[in-house]
């Protein structure tokens, strides 16, 4: 085999790849950018580095926004609140005042 069998080869091998991807890109689901999804407890936490609990009592003092997930009544957190939360800033729509409030931590 010379060198141009070689070529052939190779670019035959490239259309082929070519082609492949073109199929699995055109049958991706949009995925939304990360800064519009929403996380489940587990993964929200982790994201804070912080335990579930942790989370479950920062959303019920008012210093971080939850959603509960319509269909199962699970709580769901934007990753844009839990990084506003990273900042330090206050949710904005809550009608709670965080800063005046304390986390009980012994519940």
């Amino acid at each position: 085999m010379d060198d141009s069998d070689k070529l052939d080869l190779l670019i035959t091998a490239i259309a082929r790849v070519e082609r492949n991807l073109s199929i699995v890109l055109n049958t991706v689901v949009d995925v939304p950018p990360m800064e519009a999804r929403s996380l489940p407890s587990a993964s929200a936490a982790q994201y804070l580095g912080c335990h579930s609990k942790t989370l479950s009592k920062l959303r019920r003092a008012g210093r971080l926004k939850g959603y509960q997930d319509g269909d199962r009544g699970h709580w769901r957190y934007r990753v844009t609140d839990l990084d506003d939360y990273r900042r330090g800033l206050a949710p904005t729509d809550n009608t709670r005042t965080p800063r005046d409030r304390e986390i009980d931590w012994g519940a």
